[in-house]
């Protein structure tokens, strides 16, 4: 029986290095692009307390979200995570909660990520917005939403920190000015 197994690794063995020896096309052999890779760089230079798995979706829904919604950049996403929990999404072990309903890495509330979900025709779980990848995923359409509904990005900042807001009331805009600090930071780290 132990030489039937020996012999049956000998053949996997086998057929495996000859898969791996095959030549293949580059582009297909590229399992995580450099710009993942410098997403990632990017939160453990900021000591997020992520695992490698949520940095690595966290990363891969933020290309995901540059690609199908042209109007978000990803210095900007970032800089929300940045200005809202220094690219943390616990505290103590436990999700970084401020506020009465903010939740996680993006500090979205409970109800708006349902709305932007439904919105979207995404299946939400309130309990998903604890899901780091999930949370910045939604954060991000709802800046899409934002930046189709305003002109300026000082305005759209400003709603997605404070919910509706009137143009017209608005005099100062802190929460912009923290942004643009943190989107400078994060493009000097990406070079």
């Amino acid at each position: 029986m132990r030489k039937l197994i020996f012999a049956i690794l000998i053949l996997l063995c086998g057929f495996c290095e000859f898969f791996i020896s095959l030549p293949k096309e580059k582009e297909k052999n590229i399992i995580i692009d450099d710009r993942i890779i410098t997403i990632m760089k990017i939160l453990d230079h900021y000591n997020s307390d992520l695992s490698m798995t949520e940095k690595y979706l966290y990363a891969k829904n933020i290309l995901l979200l540059e690609k199908k919604y042209k109007n978000i950049g990803i210095p900007e996403l970032m800089a929300i995570n940045k200005v809202e929990t220094n690219m943390k999404h616990r505290k103590n072990g436990k999700i970084i909660v401020t506020g009465r309903n903010d939740f996680g890495i993006s500090q979205l509330d409970v109800k708006t990520a349902r709305g932007i979900a439904s919105r979207h025709g995404l299946r939400w779980r309130d309990v998903y917005i604890h899901d780091p990848a999930l949370n910045v995923y939604v954060a991000g359409l709802y800046l899409s939403d934002l930046k189709k509904e305003h002109k300026y990005n000082k305005y759209v900042f400003e709603s997605f920190n404070r919910g509706p807001i009137n143009k017209k009331k608005v005099k100062k805009f802190p929460y912009w000015t923290k942004i643009k600090k943190a989107i400078k930071e994060i493009k000097e780290i990406w070079k």
